[in-house]
């Protein structure tokens, strides 16, 4: 076991301890040597099932972003990835001007109001779009891809939630003004824009 799994005795001796505790294997003695085996071997299909299916699942991410690699993004992939990165860039600067709270609070407010609408028409194209749209977000770990999923409902909540954003993010810009040189409005700006 010890040169199949490339592991130190020491290391393998715990993990086995650990699924002897668990009651997932049995061991038999025979003079210096153990023998391990599974208890139940129901187990061995239900990993040999998982197995399978993440493989499958893996192929198709895989399939996915090389499928987004090869074509131009769609007009609603566009806006909507736009509509992030408005917002991150906001959350940036308002962080950046922190001395200047009047420029911070202006920056993070334009920023979250700008990302919100540019969301809410991407979200509204894709209420009416007969075809999901699917988006690869160009962060994250490519084994785990992190994408986002534009249908008619999801778009709907979609829209809901960036109006909901361009309301307080407009109410925000007067709402802000009285805390200027009270409080860190680059810390407030970065942190609300990022919750847009």
């Amino acid at each position: 076991m010890q040169g199949k799994l490339g592991v130190e005795q020491a290391n393998l001796s715990q993990y086995l301890a650990i699924l002897r505790s668990r009651q997932i294997v049995a061991n038999r003695k025979d003079g210096d040597q153990v023998f391990y085996s599974i208890r139940n071997p129901v187990l061995v299909e239900v990993l040999d099932v998982m197995r399978r299916y993440f493989q499958i699942n893996f192929a198709e991410e895989i399939q996915m972003l090389e499928e987004v690699k090869c074509e131009r993004l769609p007009v609603i992939a566009e806006l909507f990835l736009s509509g992030i990165v408005v917002w991150l860039a906001g959350a940036a600067a308002s962080l950046a001007l922190w001395r200047q709270p009047a420029t911070a609070r202006r920056v993070a407010c334009g920023a979250a109001l700008a990302g919100s609408l540019l969301d809410f028409a991407a979200s509204s194209a894709a209420l009416f779009s007969a075809n999901p749209v699917f988006i690869g977000l160009p962060f994250g770990n490519p084994a785990f891809t992190c994408a986002v999923r534009l249908d008619p409902l999801s778009a709907f909540f979609s829209v809901t939630l960036a109006a909901l954003a361009s309301a307080v993010s407009l109410y925000s810009f007067g709402y802000l003004r009285c805390m200027e040189g009270r409080r860190n409005l680059g810390a407030f700006g970065f942190f609300s824009t990022c919750c847009c």
